[in-house]
């Protein structure tokens, strides 16, 4: 069975708008504990991603000028959509390190999905099915 995006994905996305400063996505990042934050404008549309690295990288550039998220968030960012395989999510999580993924229609953010997510889905899953049934891990690994 091939399960999609929208059943493990997070829809109520803390975001951050492309103006808010440095300061601000620390706050957030620590306030709400994640460990990185969709950049929106404010018709939702994905502008970019902030994370703990991106900041960490940040702080460690002593040539910084200005305190704006927008001028150091990573702009290109990968996207999965609702309806993508979570085999496929499975598979950028493990062999491209990521945490997270946002989840667009279009260019609009309707979502996240994290490992976090994931994990919870096949747990809840596994109450009912065998986990090899839900996530064919050979998929994944070889």
């Amino acid at each position: 069975m091939i399960f999609q995006v929208k059943r493990a994905m997070t829809t109520n996305v803390i975001t951050i708008d492309p103006d808010a400063t440095v300061d601000d996505a620390c706050a957030m990042l620590l306030r709400h504990h994640i460990s990185g934050l969709p950049v929106v404008d404010s018709d939702r549309r994905l502008v970019g991603i902030i994370s703990e690295r991106d900041l960490l990288e940040l702080f460690s550039d002593s040539s910084c000028e200005t305190h704006f998220i927008s001028k150091y968030m990573p702009r290109k960012v990968l996207t999965v959509t609702e309806d993508d395989h979570l085999t496929d999510v499975v598979d950028l999580f493990v062999r491209q390190g990521f945490r997270r993924i946002p989840v667009v229609c279009g260019d609009k953010l309707v979502g996240v999905i994290s490992r976090r997510d994931l994990i919870r889905f096949i747990r809840d899953l596994s109450w009912t099915a065998p986990i090899y049934r839900i996530v064919p891990w050979n998929h994944v690994f070889f």
